[in-house]
């Protein structure tokens, strides 16, 4: 049923990302922790069955998270803070 799969992913894509790049402006943005978190999140997304209409979207996401992952682990603030926006902008717009 394409209306329970769609219901059931907008649930658990909202899900996903509770707690999430809800943070201050003194966070760290480099931390370990942060980048646990990103990499559980992303693993997440990758595990949902996707609706059509909302594969564009999906992957924007999941591509954010992996390019925040890799701004972390090479300690650059100029790859994560624009995925970090760019990430918040897809979950508001979602």
């Amino acid at each position: 049923d394409q209306v329970k799969l769609a219901q059931d992913y907008q649930l658990a894509f909202k899900t996903a990302f509770e707690g999430y790049l809800i943070l201050d402006t003194n966070a760290d943005w480099l931390s370990d922790d942060l980048l646990l978190t990103t990499t559980a999140i992303k693993n997440n997304l990758l595990n949902l069955r996707v609706p059509a209409e909302n594969k564009d979207l999906h992957l924007s996401a999941v591509i954010a998270l992996t390019e925040i992952e890799q701004g972390i682990e090479s300690k650059n603030l100029d790859l994560v803070l624009p995925n970090v926006y760019k990430l918040r902008e897809i979950i508001d717009n979602f």
